[in-house]
């Protein structure tokens, strides 16, 4: 029992900063790795985790860095962040998520030092608004690629206008279902804050390629 073994190692290195195990088949963290406090880096990278536990990450203060990817997360639980204020990276890369909390991403008074987010090959099909609001926070690379996302949401009833500030980062929507750029606007009050974006975005890369757009110039007329 891999669970059974790495509670037993953990037991005696309560100050650890740095834990990874890969390939085991693990299916959930063990209640021992929520009792790391000092712990910065947690790598479970190719396991077997179905889903996370809130609760686990509230007591994880100190983590910088968090490496879920290659396992069968489904989604990312509202609020898993809210407690991991010196957060740097999260890598959901090559799981099954379709679906991520409304407020996981999306306070911009939270995950301040937040860097990355790799949610590349999931299983997501919709987005909300979280990654502009990200970029405004601080200069943010986040990858989309590989997905299912066809169209863009707005349930957190948030829109960007141009007191905001500069939206700074990197943004990749590869190879996703994305059929017409219109959809974006659902995130801006009108063309003239998609304007001011456009002329403050600098220091923004987005990446749209690969996807399946229409001509939908008969929406502009």
């Amino acid at each position: 029992d891999v669970t059974a073994t790495i509670d037993v190692i953990l037991t005696d290195n309560q100050a650890l900063h740095r834990l990874s195990v890969g390939g085991s088949g693990l299916k959930q963290i063990p209640s021992t790795v929520c009792g790391l406090h000092e712990l910065n880096t947690l790598n479970l990278n190719n396991n077997s985790l179905m889903s996370l536990q809130t609760e686990c990450f509230s007591t994880l203060p100190q983590l910088r860095n968090v490496i879920l990817s290659r396992n069968h997360l489904t989604e990312i639980p509202d609020h898993i962040f809210d407690n991991n204020d010196f957060l740097q990276t999260v890598d959901f890369q090559q799981n099954s998520i379709s679906s991520i909390g409304l407020h996981v991403f999306s306070n911009a008074s939270n995950l301040q030092n937040l860097e990355s987010i790799s949610l590349h090959n999931n299983a997501l099909t919709t987005l909300e608004p979280w990654p502009l609001i990200r970029m405004i926070v601080r200069e943010t690379s986040i990858t989309l690629q590989d997905n299912l996302i066809g169209n863009t949401t707005d349930r957190l009833n948030w829109k960007y206008t141009c007191d905001l500030g500069t939206v700074r980062g990197e943004l990749l929507l590869m190879s996703n279902k994305l059929a017409r750029l219109s959809d974006l606007q659902k995130w801006f009050p009108s063309f003239a804050e998609v304007f001011c974006l456009v002329t403050k975005a600098i220091p923004l890369h987005v990446d749209l390629s690969s996807n399946e757009y229409y001509c939908d110039c008969l929406e502009y007329e």
